[in-house]
Parts: C-alpha cells; structure tokens; sequence
C-alpha cells in the first residue's frame, strides 16, 4: 500500500457466515513502520517522514485452509494523527515456481487388447494437451498387444516378454523409465482401469507444485459397476503385523454428504494401489524396485517400505479412476499370492521398522530379530483361522494354495531367486483346478434348487458345532437332498460359514453380470487338503522363526536395481 500520513493498517478476512478476523496488522509513524505480528516485515525506509513523504507497506499473509474457500478479504485504514492519504493498493499473489515434468506411465497388461487400446488413446490426447514431453511404457506379459496404427508413435514403448505378473510387468516398466535420462516422473496405471482426463492433469499439476521430491501421490478408486460409490481411498497397512489394515474409509457413495466429508478428512496413509500412483524419479531410485512377488502386495510392500523410511504416500481425493473393485474377484488363485507374499513381506518390514525407530531415538533396546521371530509364532493361529474359514465355505481349492503358500515361504528365498515366474504360476494353477473340482459358475439357479439368503442360527450349541467341525466337514456327511435350498450371498465380501447350515451349497453373485459362483459340499475332498495342512503347519510351527531370518536377509538385495537387471534378462528368453 502507497500511503501519506500516519496510520493503522487491518487485513482482514470475512468468512460466509459473516464472521471477521483480523489476518494481519501494521502501522506506519514515527519516523519508521512498526509491525504487530511475528511473520511480517519492514519495507519503508526508517528515515521517510510519514507526514510529508509517500511510503510503503507491505503486509505479507499466508491463506490457509480455512480462508480459501470461501469468505472475502478487505483492509482498514485507521488515521492515527492527522490526515491520511491512501495512495493506491494492491494485492499481490505470488505462486510457487512450477517444475517442468516428463512424465512415464507404465502400464502393465496381460490380453486386455481393446480397453488397452482404448486406453492409449485417451492417455495420448491428454499428455499432449498438459505436458511437452512424455511417454508411455507398455509391458505386455502376453505378447499378445499390438498397437493401432493411428497410435503408433515413438513416445509410446511395448515390451513384450513372458508371464511374470503385475510385479515384474510394472518393475521392468519402473526399471526402463528410470533409466530414460528425460523422464522427471513415473506414474504406473492398471490396463483395466477408466481413466479419468481430469485427474491426470491433477496429478501432473502437483507434481509440478510439489516440495518434497521423496513423496508418492495417488488416487482413489471408483467402483466401474457404481460410477459414484468409492471403492478404496487407500490405506494404512502395518508394517509389524500379518494381514492387519486400517482402510481411510468404507466403499460408500459419494452422493452423501457424509461421505464426502470422511474423504476430506485428513488420515495418516502409507499404500495406495497401483491403479494410478506415482512421485518423482528421484523418490523411485531411493525406495527401490518392488518385491518380485508376481502379483498381489507389490504396491503394498512399495508404500509401508516408503514410510519407514519417512517418505509419505498421499492419496488425494480429486484424482480417481473407476475400475473393477475388490469384492468383484474371485479370490481363487490369489489365496497362494496372498499368504506367501504377506509372510515375506512381514518378514522384510518387521525388522527394518524396529531399526529406523531405534535410529530415531523412539526405542532404546529391542532384538528385531527375535520381535520378528515371536510375531511368525502367532500368524499360525491366523493362518489356522484363515483354513478353516476357507474350508467351511466349501473353498477347498483357496485351502490347498494357502498351504502350499505356507511351504513355498519356509523353503527361503534360496529356490525363490531361481523360480520361473510363469512356471509357478502355472502349478499354483493346476493345484487350484485340482481341488476346486466342486466350483461351477452358473448363469441361473441349479434345477431344483430354490435361493435363501444367509440367516445366522441363534443356537451357541450350533454354532459350537459349526466352528469346531469346519461346518459339518469333520462329520460322517448328511443324506443328499436334490431339492435342499441353496445359500446364496449378495456378493464375495458377504460370504461367511456362519450364515450357511451345516453341509451346504452356497453361491454368490458376479457383479458384472449376476451370473452365480456356485460352490458345492464335498468332504472327500476336505480329506486330502485337510491332511496336508495339518503337516504344512506342524512344518511352520518349527521352521518359521528360520525362514523368517533368511527372508529378512535376502529382503535388500531382492529389490536392489543390480537383482532386478538380471532378473530382467530372464523375462525375454
């Protein structure tokens, strides 16, 4: 403000519900200006007479949260002896230096040829419209992508190479990009996944706004089958427990105001999906590849790794693509994914968090490695709970795979460097077919068969017997009814063996297309997955303490950039 005179000069801000606050005070008199509140500072001269000479002020401000959204903003001038002339006033808003961003998606894929196709396309026009330089990197696990010719372009890469899963498809996509000396960022983004123009050129936005070069930043999930019910909007995983995560908030629907105002709340979060997460090349290089798991816990592992080593994951509600939601998959084959890549993943973080809190100065004595030792002793009453739910709704296929997840942890990361990625798959895929021989996708109700819905008995003493015989599988088995009813769920996240008598069929619905997942009662087949659980957890209660040293161990060197370039020449043969 250019001034003549002496006088008290107020900023102040006025909100919607005509609420005034003063922001800021300053005056000018006495031969020099004098300022009331830390943060502000002297501009004029001291020697200007305020009463005969035009001086300066200037009243820096902050605007927070609170004042951005609403509300106006006006100053007062107070006269403090004699006259006052204002001269002029301005406001000046001064924003951050922007950065220049290249950014690199990478997509992995396996046979999604149209929406793939169709995703490049959208991707193409809207990198082209917000940033000079870019370029996208298509890992296909198939070898079957092909790309259209009105797409073809040099800033578009395919990598075709064998089946190593979503963890080897986008580590080998993050390994290209940070090699690639004009790429400033790397963003990974599902195949599958509807984008959203919008929320790309956000997250491209902060990036170029953003301060802390280490942090990561993501978006929500949308639910594909309800445009405007939120599917995930991140998480906080522990990094010291098996299977233990605090979601930010439950799939709900967005059109409620409740909603809306739970996912602007601030919470504390360390994993965001990769169905559309990145940050700077820089903040890559330092967190390290992702685990090589194959699929399932690789973006987990990525985010709980980044924040013990203080670096932030922030998922912002303005950015979001729609995509098909967990509850839509068939857990299936995931069981083995599941269990095997969660014990390794404990076994790598448990200790790494205790060292950085001891570096800190927050613990003073503790043996990571005994912490870790105690903590695999108690997954084995969660892994037993975990088989018995499997078995208890006729899952017997998921039941065997976590057995064999378990085996497949205790031997080590020894036969784990040398495994074939596509090779395991396929065996975990024919042991799933093997006991999954009771599963039948249905598109209506069996002949005969009427649908009830889940009812939980009342009676302690049935439900006694139904925990302590997995349902009625330890049972001699009841007489087959052809027209017994059958339970049917709304959808995979309702399944529960409370709700299902003893001996019974159960279905869900698919989401896509209302079709039934049909599992059906077979205790023979309880017998055999039954018998070598009971000596794959006599095995873990023995061997977990050693197992989980050797995957802590090896847990650097499996995702260090030196590791993954041989691994990577791997995938090509």
């Amino acid at each position: 403000m250019h001034i003549k005179g002496s006088a008290e000069v107020a900023l102040l801000h006025t909100d919607q519900n005509g609420q005034r606050r003063v922001a800021s005070t300053a005056h000018s008199g006495g031969g020099k200006d004098v300022y009331r509140y830390a943060g502000n500072y002297l501009i004029s001269d001291t020697t200007v007479d305020p009463y005969r000479n035009e001086h300066e002020i200037s009243m820096p401000f902050d605007i927070v949260t609170a004042d951005a959204t609403s509300g106006r903003w006006s100053f007062m001038v107070t006269p403090l002896f004699g006259s006052v002339e204002v001269i002029s006033a301005d406001w000046e808003i001064c924003a951050q230096p922007q950065r220049e961003v290249s950014p690199a998606f990478v997509i992995c894929t396996f046979n999604r040829v149209t929406q793939l196709q169709a995703n490049l396309a959208t991707l193409s026009s809207i990198l082209n419209a917000e940033a000079a330089d870019w370029r996208v990197i298509v890992v296909d696990n198939a070898s079957t992508f092909a790309m259209p010719p009105g797409l073809a372009t040099e800033r578009i890469q395919v990598i075709a190479q064998k089946n190593v899963g979503g963890a080897g498809g986008f580590g080998r996509g993050i390994h290209v990009a940070l090699d690639d000396m004009s790429t400033s960022h790397i963003m990974l983004l599902d195949d599958d996944a509807d984008i959203d123009a919008v929320s790309i050129a956000r997250m491209i936005n902060l990036f170029r706004f953003q301060m802390q070069d280490e942090d990561f930043i993501g978006g929500v999930q949308m639910d594909v089958y309800d445009p405007v019910k939120l599917a995930d909007a991140s998480a906080y995983w522990r990094a010291d427990r098996f299977e233990t995560v605090e979601a930010r908030m439950p799939p709900s629907r967005l059109d409620a105001p409740e909603s809306k105002n739970a996912l602007a709340s601030n919470f504390y979060t360390n994993f965001n999906g990769w169905w559309l997460f990145g940050g700077s090349k820089v903040a890559f290089e330092r967190n390290g590849m992702p685990l090589p798991i194959f699929v399932h816990l690789d973006d987990v592992d990525f985010g709980v790794r980044a924040d013990i080593a203080g670096r932030r994951t922030w998922t912002v509600p303005g950015i979001a693509v729609w995509h098909e939601p967990y509850y839509a998959k068939v857990e299936g084959w995931f069981a083995f994914y599941n269990i095997r890549n969660e014990l390794i993943r404990l076994s790598g973080h448990l200790p790494r968090l205790v060292n950085s809190m001891i570096d800190e100065g927050f613990v003073r004595q503790a043996r990571p490695r005994r912490m870790l030792a105690k903590r695999l002793k108690r997954v084995e009453k969660q892994l037993r709970a975990r088989f018995r739910n499997f078995v208890s709704t006729n899952q017997y296929g998921s039941a065997y795979l976590l057995s064999m997840a378990v085996d497949r942890f205790l031997d080590g990361p020894a036969p784990f460097r040398d495994e074939d990625f596509d090779a395991v798959h396929q065996q975990v895929m024919a042991e799933y077919k093997r006991f999954n021989v009771n599963y039948r996708k249905l598109d209506r109700l069996p002949v005969g068969r009427m649908a009830v819905a889940p009812v939980v008995s009342k009676g302690k003493f049935y439900r006694f017997v139904q925990r302590w015989t997995f349902n009625g599988h330890k049972l001699p088995a009841l007489k087959s009814n052809p027209f017994r009813r059958l339970v049917v769920f709304p959808e995979r996240m309702d399944i529960s063996w409370t709700e299902m008598p003893l001996q019974s069929d159960f279905a869900y619905s698919d989401p896509d297309n209302g079709s039934l997942h049909y599992f059906g009662f077979d205790p023979d087949v309880y017998a055999d997955i039954g018998r070598h659980f009971d000596r794959v957890i006599r095995r873990y209660n023995r061997q977990c303490e050693q197992a989980g040293a050797q995957w802590a161990d090896a847990y650097d060197e499996i995702i260090s950039r030196e590791y993954w370039n041989q691994l990577i020449a791997s995938f090509d043969t």
